[in-house]
């Protein structure tokens, strides 16, 4: 199991995974890691690509958590909108691996996934390097373009 803290300090333990908590997760939100076991090397390391790439989205990475935790929540009295609220960005880097860390504890023999998980934040800084690079790319981050302006907010 891996901790993770909500943005009022509250402990949360991803819990470890099972083949239906994979099932579910694969079918509530779309998020498929066993799908990376099987073909080639390119072929698994895509479709893990593509998982990582899923749990940046607030929403599957929202609908992950509380698949994972509503039991918890349950039993604090929380209910799903409630939990939602206590989960805000900081949250997201911790929460993201602490799910990766679960599946790949689940997935991969002890010494593999040691490995793996070694590997893992060096893995999503790139990703983040990725993303910003993007950005940079398009217009909105190119220097000297105009930063965008929303009607009525002053930045």
């Amino acid at each position: 199991m891996h901790l993770i803290k909500d943005k009022d300090g509250g402990e949360w333990r991803i819990p470890s995974l099972s083949l239906g908590l994979m099932t579910d997760l694969r079918d509530v939100a779309g998020i498929d890691f066993l799908q990376s076991r099987g073909g080639s090397k390119d072929e698994a390391a895509k479709a893990a690509g593509d998982n990582l790439e899923k749990l940046y989205d607030p929403f599957t990475l929202g609908a992950s958590l509380w698949l994972l935790l509503s039991s918890q929540a349950i039993a604090r009295g929380i209910d799903e909108k409630a939990f939602a609220y206590l989960f805000d960005a900081d949250c997201y880097d911790p929460a993201r691996l602490a799910i990766l860390y679960s599946a790949v504890d689940f997935i991969h023999p002890r010494n593999l996934a040691a490995a793996i998980k070694a590997d893992l934040p060096g893995l999503m800084t790139t990703m983040d390097d990725a993303l910003i690079a993007v950005w940079k790319s398009t217009v909105g981050g190119s220097p000297g373009s105009p930063a965008p302006t929303t009607p009525g907010l002053s930045v």
